[in-house]
């Protein structure tokens, strides 16, 4: 439920506003009277009101910035520049929840109710040992907790540097930036999470330390998740350490799940999602090393998730250390998913890493870029990808004997996967392990693998870049070309299956293969062109249509012979404008974006560009003007030049203006 449907689904109630000069009282929130604190607001507010809140820092001095009350409605919007309360004009960044690295941020428990967070920093949130509310609370939300709630929906949130972290014991932890822990259906329309970290307790009885899922949130038990415009970067989960490395069976370990984010036994909607830079790592034991699993994402026990759009790059996994035993498995350096429906569209997976943990004998690794698995026979695990480009990713073992493990870029495991239109290349594993590219195997029936209109190049090993590991393991490679790999495929024991129908040879041409680029789109030239069987899918990793020509191409990208150009578009509001703009050209070519100003007689000169001035914008795609006059209409024109000066495309020129009659959320509830 988006914000505004949320706003037609209540009764609106009376507006309660608060800023950082204003008094807290029995009577404070009208806006020549605003109150100091959020919880002074929360306090006075009824059922349906909403509390808007000035630019400026916030913190707390009890368990929490802001502890929600039981069956409120309450909508919390950020962004107002006083005396204005009727327009939000500042940033989600200018509007900062604090908890000082010494308490959550928020705390929405047992609400029952719709709850709303617009245009929000939420910073330094952190739960460490003696920080829960009660003794019914979980360490989790380092940011932000909720549970039974009915709806909550967070619009232009940032949530930057908070963590839940303990220092001893052997429960689990997690959501570093947010746990939306039981019961708390979730809608994410453009938020941030950032640098935000989980850190598990360590071994206090020498059996293991605990487990730590979600670095930047973490969601679980009905706590469905709908997201667009998701962005995931540097967050991290830390499993604890110390004892043998296991409680109970050698299987329960202090696993680190999920860097960018865990959701288990919900479903999930994402759209349009970053996932950079997130790491997963396991704890350390003297018998075994913990797990590491889904570097970026983690789903467990998902009976439907969906993620479409966006980039999956840069994340690390890595297993446990065991001083004296065997290191940790590490599965799945972009995503890994168990007992799980997935669907994968329009997405780059593009130099992830799984590393398995160090000991006597060495933690194994697969997926470097993507593992599936089950863990039991009733289960289901299956998994539905178009669009993909999989590539530079790498799997490798630990240090250690016996340094085994597979799929570089994907590890398919007692699962149906099939893929269309994927372009794997460049993936990576150790010289002792299997599949750089792509491995199916089984330990519980079957896995079946199908692969469908799909290139395969640039892998390296003996043992195929498509491997069918053993019996009951069966991949069928329809119209795929193959390019580049030192074998092209293998169907390793009796019993395994493979079968490749109308394969294709020849060089894709991609435009700027591996690093530091990774752009993997087609040539004019290349060997993949209309050469697909069929067109059941109508567009292309980029939502460019297919076919271009007659057929479609082979892989994620439809070569379209593009015209260069540069879309502009901006956002007004009272004496500024938000500009944003995208282009057609390889980014890889683009060395800077110049943003040209004319202005009206009379206007004045927008900052941080003058008038009739220019701005070398470097690769940045948007621009904050400010100090301009409401209602005078300013010309913009944005060019992209490569790196000698060259002009590669220049947008036409639009007309922007600021306005202090922008209508905003705010106004509505009013």
């Amino acid at each position: 439920m988006s914000l505004l449907q949320q706003v037609k689904a209540i009764e609106l109630g009376n507006a309660i506003h608060v800023a950082q000069d204003g008094t807290d009282s029995a009577t404070c929130g009208a806006t020549s009277n605003p109150c100091k604190t959020i919880q002074q607001a929360i306090n006075l507010a009824q059922a349906n009101d909403t509390i808007m809140i000035a630019r400026g820092t916030y913190v707390g001095s009890d368990k929490a910035v802001a502890i929600l009350p039981s069956n409120k409605p309450l909508m919390f919007l950020g962004g107002f520049v006083p005396p204005n309360w009727d327009t939000a004009t500042g940033l989600a960044s200018e509007t900062i929840i604090d908890g000082g690295n010494a308490r959550r941020g928020f705390v929405i428990r047992n609400t029952a109710s719709l709850i709303a967070l617009r245009n929000l920093t939420i910073q330094n949130g952190r739960l460490t040992d003696g920080g829960l509310v009660n003794s019914t609370d979980a360490y989790a939300g380092g940011g932000l907790i909720c549970t039974n709630t009915t709806q909550l929906t967070l619009t232009d949130v940032i949530f930057r540097n908070n963590a839940v972290e303990r220092s001893n014991g052997n429960e689990p932890v997690s959501g570093g930036g947010a746990a939306f822990y039981a019961k708390c259906p979730t809608v994410l329309e453009n938020v941030i999470f950032e640098s935000n970290r989980v850190v598990g307790g360590n071994s206090t009885n020498n059996t293991r330390g605990a487990q730590a899922l979600g670095g930047g949130f973490h969601a679980t038990i009905d706590s469905h998740i709908t997201a667009n415009r998701l962005t995931l970067i540097n967050n991290s989960v830390q499993g604890g350490s110390g004892g043998v490395g296991y409680k109970g069976n050698t299987y329960d370990r202090a696993d680190g799940l999920g860097g960018g984010a865990a959701i288990q036994y919900s479903t999930a909607n994402m759209n349009f999602i970053t996932v950079t830079g997130n790491t997963a790592t396991g704890g350390n034991g003297s018998q075994y090393g913990a797990y590491g699993a889904g570097g970026g994402l983690f789903f467990e026990h998902t009976p439907s998730a969906t993620v479409t759009g966006g980039l999956i790059a840069n994340n690390t996994i890595s297993g446990g250390n065991a001083s004296a035993g065997e290191g940790g498995v590490a599965s799945g350096g972009g995503l890994m998913s168990t007992d799980a429906t997935l669907k994968l569209y329009r997405l780059y997976i593009i130099n992830n890493a799984s590393v398995g943990g160090t000991g006597s004998k060495a933690g194994s690794a697969g997926g470097g870029g993507l593992y599936f698995t089950k863990a039991a026979a009733s289960n289901t695990s299956n998994v539905d990808g178009n669009n993909l480009i999989i590539a530079d990713n790498r799997a490798e073992a630990g240090s250690g004997n016996d340094r085994w493990g597979g799929g570089g870029g994907v590890f398919s495991q007692n699962t149906i996967l099939t893929l269309d239109y994927t372009t794997l290349a460049n993936n990576k594993v150790l010289s002792t392990m299997t599949s750089s590219g792509l491995i199916t195997l089984n330990y519980l029936g079957s896995s079946r693998t199908t692969m469908r209109n799909s290139i395969v190049s640039g892998h390296i090993g003996f043992w195929g870049a498509i491997l069918s590991q053993g019996p009951g393991d069966s991949i069928t490679l329809d119209h795929t070309l193959f390019f580049n790999n030192e074998k092209n495929t293998e169907a390793q024991l009796s019993g395994a299956v493979l079968t490749t129908n109308n394969s294709h040879g020849g060089d894709p041409q991609y435009v700027s293969a591996g690093a530091p680029s990774y752009d993997y789109h087609l040539q004019s030239s290349s060997s993949a062109k209309d050469n697909a069987n069929g067109t059941t899918l109508n567009i292309d990793i980029d939502g460019d249509a297919r076919p271009y020509a007659s057929v479609s191409d082979i892989g994620a990208d439809e070569y379209v012979a593009k015209v260069p150009k540069i879309d502009v578009s901006f956002v007004p509001t009272d004496r500024s404008v938000s500009l944003q703009w995208s282009t057609n050209l390889a980014m890889s070519s683009v060395g800077m974006f110049e943003v040209i100003i004319s202005c009206p007689s009379g206007a004045n000169p927008p900052e941080p560009v003058g008038c009739a001035q220019s701005m070398n914008m470097n690769k940045a795609l948007q621009l904050n003007l400010i100090s301009l006059t409401n209602y005078a209409h300013y010309g913009v024109t944005v060019t992209a030049k490569d790196a000698n000066g060259t002009i590669l495309a220049t947008s036409s020129v639009i007309s922007i203006y600021a306005t202090d009659r922008y209508t905003y959320l705010p106004l509505v509830v009013r």
